[in-house]
């Protein structure tokens, strides 16, 4: 392969002067290179069948609830539970298998050579903001794009295997990967020390991404690593789940038989989660900068909620919810968990700012519509106090090759 800057020196020829170094452009697929590209496309397909074969490994080796156990069978149920043990322990060697399996073939097809997206872990660095300061009315770059992205929700464990008991201490990863750039684009990330706690009447991880719209043109994967706490030894730690699943939107039953959209299910040994999320056809991201309570009070003393609803969609994404941390003085900001939604281009954004109170909660609200570039700030009030919104809005990275052959960095 030919070197990075090699290559951006020969593209940047190109677009000055197509006809003369069309040829020399031409010149760098190799055979080699071809015979990498179809190793890479039989390792997807190698993969595609590993997954299906997971699935019905699944099917087969997910063990039954454990019955009543009776006392005069106290021997047979000892000997019961140690198989169910031994059983749960296969299934997770072959949960982790596969995951090993899955990061392989992305490390052959995507790993860091040279115009790759280097190492398994690294994050996207594109901004959210990419193309924030372009001018209105002026013909955008190329690599700018509005397009097909997925609204995340939420991520719920909605069943536990009788092995583990609630509350729950979980860290860990659940993240996308796109065809931008192929890395990670971190929806939780907590560490051992940070860990979440989980309840039977609140399962919710508490995302803090995407932090820039997850584009849906191609199939997504969903990465989930999570463990859960168990006391001050990490060797003693339960592995909760570790899993990948594809978003394939010409494959995907996006909907059930009653309408409502289907959400994309995990399996584990010990739990089954869900990640509830929407396609939206023709979208720009929108990032909210920021929500400021201008004057004395501050309306969340007794709770209160923030959260984006998007023209043309059934729920809402919360960006904030004063119940989940203790509110510290930051000048009247409101320390928002997630700030970047996808907002379909004939639409707009509507946020809504809750506050409750003794005798009830007071909500108040502006509606952005959507724009293609450039900033919207909006104010209303709400219990006395003035609410100020920035919002800035973005076209999409379609690829983030073609980004930099134009002369764009991967951050703003």
């Amino acid at each position: 392969m030919m070197l990075t800057h090699e290559f951006f020196c020969l593209s940047s020829s190109v677009l000055a002067r197509p006809n003369l170094y069309k040829n020399e452009l031409a010149m760098m697929f190799t055979v080699e290179d071809e015979e990498e590209y179809e190793r890479v496309m039989e390792a997807e397909r190698e993969m595609e069948r590993q997954r299906e074969n997971c699935k019905r490994r699944r099917r087969k080796k997910r063990p039954p609830k454990k019955p009543p156990i009776v006392e005069v069978e106290h021997a047979a149920d000892e000997q019961e539970t140690k198989s169910q043990t031994d059983q749960l322990k296969e299934w997770m060697d072959d949960e982790l298998e596969f995951f090993a399996g899955h990061r392989s073939t992305w490390e052959r097809s995507s790993g860091s050579k040279s115009g790759r997206c280097g190492g398994f872990e690294d994050k996207t660095t594109l901004s959210p903001m990419q193309f924030t300061h372009c001018i209105p009315g002026i013909i955008p770059p190329r690599a700018a794009v509005t397009g097909s992205t997925l609204q995340i929700y939420s991520f719920k464990i909605v069943e536990l295997s009788d092995d583990l008991k609630w509350p729950l201490r979980v860290y860990g990863v659940v993240a996308a990967r796109d065809t931008v750039d192929r890395n990670r684009n971190l929806l939780f990330a907590r560490s051992r020390i940070r860990c979440q706690v989980l309840t039977q009447d609140d399962s919710y991880l508490r995302l803090t991404g995407p932090s820039r719209a997850i584009l849906a043109v191609d199939y997504v994967d969903f990465e989930v690593e999570l463990k859960v706490r168990d006391g001050d030894d990490e060797l003693k730690d339960t592995q909760l789940m570790c899993a990948v699943n594809r978003y394939d939107g010409n494959r995907y039953d996006e909907a059930d038989d009653n309408g409502e959209h289907r959400p994309l299910p995990f399996d584990s040994p010990f739990c089954r989660a869900e990640l509830r999320f929407e396609r939206l056809l023709t979208t720009v991201q929108a990032t909210i900068l920021s929500i400021r309570f201008i004057g004395e009070e501050f309306p969340f003393k007794f709770g209160g909620q923030v959260a984006c609803v998007i023209d043309g969609t059934r729920e809402k994404v919360v960006l904030f919810h004063s119940i989940e941390e203790q509110l510290v003085d930051l000048d009247g900001y409101v320390p928002l968990s997630r700030n970047v939604v996808s907002v379909d281009i004939r639409g707009g954004l509507d946020v809504v700012v809750e506050a409750y109170g003794r005798s009830g909660s007071t909500s108040g609200h502006f509606y952005f519509p959507s724009k293609y570039c450039n900033t919207s700030q909006g104010r209303f009030s709400v219990c006395g106090s003035e609410v100020e919104i920035t919002v800035a809005w973005s076209r999409l990275v379609g690829d983030k090759m073609a980004m930099l052959i134009e002369g764009y960095s991967t951050q703003v």
